[in-house]
């Protein structure tokens, strides 16, 4: 599956759950399915897509992980990671996608949290984006937030706690 596909679906089940209750996150979704579409593959040995070309696709998914709807936000991050592990998140979205998964780490959906920690790791084992120092402060706050939350089970904390050692 390509990462196109595999963002066109995860954005249409995105469109899908926030269809009743959220409907701004859903016309985000569907606007960034339209610009999905009309994109390409990269050819073979070619560089990877262009980091603009996913502007409009992180909107939806921050917009998402804001209603503080655990379905919405386990759809938004797992995307979030897909894209960090493409290195197609544009660097100019980078400070707001970390935001982002600094709010959810405070919910207690394990599920959820398991998937910032995934994002997370993907983002500083990147060698495509620049570590800056405010961007490391929050990807540690994260682990930090995760690790001793007093809700935070045996695997949350664990991964929390590998997490930091591998950055």
């Amino acid at each position: 599956m390509t990462v196109l596909t595999m963002l066109q679906s995860d954005l249409r089940s995105l469109s899908v759950e926030s269809r009743n209750k959220h409907p701004r996150v859903r016309e985000a979704a569907d606007q960034a399915i339209l610009q999905v579409r009309s994109l390409k593959q990269p050819e073979p040995g070619s560089e990877s897509y262009s980091v603009g070309q996913f502007e409009l696709v992180v909107r939806p998914l921050t917009m998402a992980c804001k209603t503080r709807e655990p379905k919405l936000a386990l759809i938004a991050v797992g995307c979030l990671q897909k894209l960090i592990a493409q290195d197609a998140v544009p660097l100019d979205s980078l400070s707001a996608v970390l935001a982002t998964l600094v709010d959810q780490a405070g919910t207690g959906d394990e599920g959820v949290q398991a998937k910032i920690l995934q994002t997370v790791l993907s983002l500083l084992a990147s060698k495509t984006y620049p570590v800056r120092r405010d961007d490391l402060s929050r990807a540690f706050s994260i682990c930090l937030v995760l690790h001793g939350g007093s809700a935070a089970s045996a695997l949350i904390n664990n991964t929390a706690t590998a997490t930091m050692r591998q950055a």
